[in-house]
């Protein structure tokens, strides 16, 4: 089998990253991948494509002019016929508008991932909304999570639901470099995440806890109202923002808590990582999140827009190690149990097959 994904990327983000494991794995366990990556004129990035090629991944990058681009279209249907591929496989509204003119050309199926829609502007929510009428059309649709049927009341197309899988990471022994308290939060740094919220909960937390530092890893277009948040709260040296990071593992083996502020999410990647590392994990319940955190049993859930929640939550967690350290032991295993990346691949894989009768 021979199967092709397709994204048009914004960056490395999660939707990104998920594509990555499961090529990874389906290459681990004998299928030919190949990752085709749209490079947009207006705003080019290829960083998937980057970090494919560090994987040991076969990939292309096509140059795309505009959202209708039909050039681009024949040409992924001329690298879908000569690389002889099954099955093209989809990961967003632009790959998959574009790819199921693709597969129309010659013939072969297509199924899409829908790892969820934003809808942060008109622009976005008109092309989102074109995305929802074509599905119909598509092999098989795969929905990360159970939250994404609102969208499809009575849908009259194939779907299934396939949550994320993450590689183990494991559990190092608790911290004991330093004696800063660390909060932490990974994420596209945009209005749908939060990250607000959470520094004005940080805000009031360390006037209690003055050794405690919050670290906020990943860039995007509310970099710099978050900045002048930080500014404006007075909280200068107490809040680091990391940037983009290609590798964030060493962010969070150095956190004591993880937190995820979102107004809207799906199947977090982020919080998966975070508690496939043992970190002690709060998030907000939002989209699936509910199915990840049992609160109280391996992390904690609390109300989106709500920074006294998530103060509260941090009070908590500081004053009990004991209560982290078992939290985090719980995020791990149930992680390992659920969300593995063996797991998410086996459940592609019966996709493809069924598709390729």
């Amino acid at each position: 089998m021979n199967i092709a994904h397709l994204i048009s990327s914004n960056g490395l983000f999660g939707a990104e990253k998920v594509m990555l494991n499961l090529a990874a794995g389906l290459a681990r366990q004998g299928v030919l991948c190949r990752i085709f990556v749209l490079k947009n004129g207006h705003n080019p990035h290829v960083e998937v494509a980057e970090a494919a090629a560090e994987n040991g991944l076969s990939c292309d990058v096509i140059e795309c002019g505009g959202r209708f681009d039909f050039g681009a279209v024949s040409r992924m249907a001329g690298l879908l016929k000569k690389n002889n591929i099954d099955i093209l496989h989809t990961h967003n509204y632009k790959s998959d508008f574009l790819g199921l003119l693709a597969v129309k050309k010659i013939g072969i199926p297509i199924v899409a991932t829908l790892h969820g829609y934003i809808g942060d502007n008109f622009k976005v929510r008109f092309y989102e909304a074109i995305d929802r009428s074509i599905l119909k059309f598509f092999s098989r649709v795969v929905f990360v999570d159970r939250s994404l049927e609102k969208w499809f009341p009575g849908a009259k197309f194939n779907y299934e639901v396939i949550n994320n899988g993450i590689s183990a990471a494991g559990i190092d022994e608790p911290r004991q470099e330093d004696k800063i308290f660390r909060v932490g939060t990974v994420g596209r740094l945009s209005r749908e995440k939060g990250q607000g919220f959470l520094i004005e909960a940080f805000s009031r937390f360390i006037s209690g806890h003055p050794d405690a530092e919050l670290v906020i890893v990943g860039d995007g277009p509310d970099s710099q109202r978050l900045k002048s948040q930080v500014s404006n709260l007075g909280l200068g040296k107490k809040v680091i923002f990391a940037g983009f990071q290609k590798d964030v593992a060493p962010y969070y083996k150095k956190m004591d808590v993880f937190i995820l502020p979102s107004l809207l999410e799906h199947c977090p990647l982020s919080v998966l990582e975070a508690m496939s590392f043992g970190k002690a994990v709060a998030a907000t319940k939002v989209g699936g999140v509910p199915e990840l955190i049992r609160d109280g049993e391996t992390g904690y859930v609390v109300a989106p827009g709500s920074s006294e929640e998530i103060y509260q939550v941090l009070l908590k967690l500081a004053a009990d190690s004991s209560l982290r350290i078992h939290l985090g032991q719980s995020a791990s295993s149930f992680v390992k149990k659920h969300y593995s990346v063996e797991k998410m691949v086996e459940s592609y894989l019966r996709v493809y097959q069924a598709v390729s009768r």
